[in-house]
């Protein structure tokens, strides 16, 4: 019974997440103009689904949810900002990228539209080669804030994620996850932790 209740849960979440990528999405950006152009929808949908998720684990009494997560392959990158991340180059706060070579020792700053002093998810386009230093790369999609969570991090040593080591904990990647590198995207099962070191909230996401 547990089982049938948990896949009919899953159907319900991807068939949502589907209706929103090719019905919603569609018809909001013909009538109103108001979501980003160029992007692949059901990428947008799945980003916009994770802010919800996300906001509801950080306000939520349990510390961990399950979740279908999907990005297009080698087309779009994900990228968790911590709070003390800054806007501008060269801050040691901020998240690196080694997905290339050109981008493992250079700190992706935090985009202008992430609020002051808040965690920030953002949406970035997949080059074929260097996608940071030295790249006018910018958000795809508008970046989303959270004021309660301190830090969103990678499980360190986990095939999904292309983040740097971090200073805190030991067990911690800056959270950049492409489309490409070690892992082929698509749709993937992920598994976010709400965690807290020396009073600070950590949202870690690792693979399932």
């Amino acid at each position: 019974m547990a089982i049938d209740v948990s896949l009919k849960f899953w159907m319900g979440l991807l068939l949502g997440a589907l209706v929103v990528a090719f019905v919603f999405i569609p018809l909001a950006r013909n009538l109103w103009g108001l979501l980003p152009a160029n992007v692949d929808e059901a990428t947008y949908a799945s980003f916009l689904e994770l802010d919800k998720q996300i906001v509801e684990l950080a306000g939520g009494t349990k510390n961990e949810r399950e979740i279908p997560f999907y990005i297009k392959p080698n087309a779009y990158i994900l990228v968790g900002f911590n709070r003390d991340c800054a806007y501008n180059k060269n801050d040691g706060n901020c998240p690196i990228a080694v997905c290339h070579d050109s981008d493992d020792d250079y700190y992706i700053p935090k985009p202008g539209e992430c609020s002051v002093k808040k965690s920030c998810l953002c949406l970035f386009n997949d080059f074929n080669l260097g996608d940071f230093d030295g790249e006018d790369n910018k958000p795809v999609v508008p970046c989303v804030s959270y004021d309660s969570i301190d830090y969103f991090v990678g499980k360190k040593g986990d095939v999904f994620n292309d983040g740097d080591s971090m200073k805190i904990g030991g067990e911690y990647e800056s959270l950049v996850i492409y489309g490409e590198c070690d892992e082929e995207w698509g749709v993937h099962k992920i598994k976010m932790e709400k965690k807290s070191i020396d009073s600070k909230v950590l949202i870690m996401f690792s693979a399932v």
